[in-house]
């Protein structure tokens, strides 16, 4: 350290900043947490967005670690002091090897701040990697974009000091070791999403596919169907089918017991999306109207389609879910924002790739893209 150079103020500055970086990193946490991309999963029932709020949550740690470092690295800076009171404590106190002294706390400053900074810079990498993370379910090439920019500015700003260390022998150890393990970082990173990412995350949507494809052979067997029927003395449109699946099934954010049966949603008398979504399509077809399930591929939502007319052509969206909980609670379904034919109800959710399962004969499924339909 020099006594020319403001230390004081260079350290407070790293400390607020690392201070904002740790709450930036805890905000996005809440963020990626609240995100439906949040829940693609990588392995079993490791998700994107478990591995990214890890990166983000080790990130905020070290920020807080490198802004705590370089803060108390400030109690050895004996430049921070006036001259003039410097020499006047000199003159008092003429036993103190105040030479020793400056040179220790010179040295004690330093270690603080060469850790404070590798702190910093650690916690800068898990950011960006855990930004990568969150955003390559959505799209791998803005997430590759963001991660290298980062990465890029990240040793612009501390380029000139980090090359001119590549001058000494020990800098030249010392810095392409800490460079080494951090490309192998990133390296693994990059492996991990777009090998094994991308992999299990085209399987996952095949399984989805083949998921919602057996549940629509099943609610339109003809088993159920028969069972079904018998619950209706007359035939009731699409409508009076919201208000009579309304008195029958209740709607829980809690763990329960899943269920694709129409009759066991039914008598388990509890669901969300899926439950409401199966029940609803399964009677519209026990009542004579054509009708289909509705997800996206990404989105974790499910919902209906209902061709009233019977031309095949004229499809109208229903959100059985919210319909039924806005008939319980005294509401219409047409209060805005609509949840019959509304197609631009789901604009929030940030739909991907929708895809409408519409029953074409005994066992026979097709399958229809409906993205442009509510994303336009």
């Amino acid at each position: 350290m020099s006594e020319g150079y403001n230390w004081r103020n260079t350290l407070s500055d790293f400390a607020s900043v690392s201070g904002i970086l740790a709450g930036f990193c805890v905000t996005f946490i809440g963020i990626i947490l609240g995100w439906d991309l949040a829940n693609v999963k990588i392995y079993k029932d490791i998700t994107f967005g478990n591995i990214s709020v890890s990166f983000f949550g080790v990130s905020a740690v070290l920020f807080i670690s490198a802004s705590e470092l370089l803060l108390h690295s400030k109690t050895f800076d004996i430049f921070g002091c006036p001259k003039d009171y410097r020499e006047w404590l000199e003159k008092g106190m003429p036993e103190i090897d105040w030479e020793e002294m400056y040179k220790e706390n010179n040295e004690k400053m330093q270690t603080y701040y060469n850790l404070g900074k590798l702190c910093y810079n650690c916690a800068i990498f898990m950011l960006y990697a855990g930004l990568f993370l969150a955003i390559t379910p959505y799209n791998v090439y803005v997430a590759l974009s963001v991660f290298f920019l980062g990465v890029i500015l990240q040793f612009l700003q501390f380029g000139k000091e980090f090359l001119s260390k590549f001058f000494t022998v020990k800098g030249k150890i010392k810095y392409a070791t800490i460079t080494l393990v951090l490309v192998l970082v990133l390296l693994i990173s990059c492996i991990t999403c777009l090998v094994i990412g991308f992999g299990l995350g085209r399987q996952a949507a095949i399984d989805k596919i083949t998921h919602f494809r057996d549940v629509s052979i099943n609610l339109s067997s003809i088993v159920i169907q028969s069972e079904l029927k018998q619950l209706f003395p007359r035939k009731m449109n699409y409508t009076e089918l919201l208000r009579w699946e309304s008195g029958k099934l209740s709607y829980t954010t809690e763990e329960i017991e899943r269920h694709t049966n129409p009759i066991e949603i039914l008598n388990y008398g509890l669901g969300r999306c899926g439950e409401f979504s199966i029940l609803y399509v399964a009677i519209c077809l026990a009542n004579g109207i054509p009708a289909r399930l509705v997800t996206d591929l990404v989105v974790d939502h499910v919902w209906a389609e209902v061709n009233p007319s019977g031309d095949g052509i004229t499809w109208i969206h229903v959100e059985p879910t919210d319909s039924c909980v806005r008939i319980q609670n005294g509401r219409s379904i047409y209060d805005y924002p609509a949840t019959v034919n509304n197609p631009h109800l789901y604009r929030s959710k940030n739909l991907q790739m929708v895809l409408a399962f519409q029953i074409t004969g005994k066992g026979i499924v097709t399958i229809i893209d409906r993205t442009m339909f509510y994303k336009s």
